[in-house]
């Protein structure tokens, strides 16, 4: 596997998020030999399931605007390092609005010092922090997206704390 630019650690953590996910299909997005997702193909086909990925390299990344599919997962890897800041900032908008409902994204942050990445960028687009990986290429950094952890409904957003509890679902103005 080409993934020279990468610490293992990270190819470790993707697949673990992965594993927990249990995808049918994914996208992956990047340069990234895609041949990390060999266990869990192979995992699949054991169980009897269709696993169907899509793969979008950087040079074809305006195709992401062509696509109309929801994935399960998505994976962006070698991307974001080719990249100005606002063209992948669209990109990361695109999955979490259309494309996926969970998805992750690792990147080298010191690797290309015009993109100005910082950890705050990706808390703003609503990623969490999985991990961080210091070597001796820089700091690495794998950052995740799920919709179900992304806002936690309120305590007091239930029919017991409103007004008329009675008419909770019934009326709409």
């Amino acid at each position: 596997m080409d993934s020279a630019p990468y610490p293992p650690d990270i190819w470790f953590d993707i697949d673990t998020l992965i594993a927990v996910a249990q995808p049918q299909s994914m996208l992956v997005l990047g340069d990234a030999d895609i041949s990390f997702l060999d266990d869990y193909k192979e995992q699949q086909l054991v169980l009897g399931k269709q696993l169907n990925i899509v793969s979008i390299g950087a040079e074809q990344i305006d195709d992401i605007d062509q696509i109309d599919q929801q994935f399960d997962v998505a994976v962006v890897a070698q991307l974001l390092e080719t990249l100005d800041k606002n063209s992948s900032t669209r990109i990361l908008s695109r999955l979490r609005d259309v494309l996926s409902k969970q998805f992750c994204v690792c990147l080298n942050l010191t690797a290309n010092e015009t993109s100005s990445w910082s950890r705050t960028d990706f808390f703003a687009l609503g990623l969490r922090r999985v991990n961080t990986y210091d070597t001796s290429h820089g700091e690495h950094a794998l950052f995740s997206y799920r919709l179900k952890d992304y806002k936690n409904t309120p305590d007091w957003l239930n029919a017991d704390n409103w007004a008329n509890p009675e008419m909770w679902g019934k009326y709409w103005w």
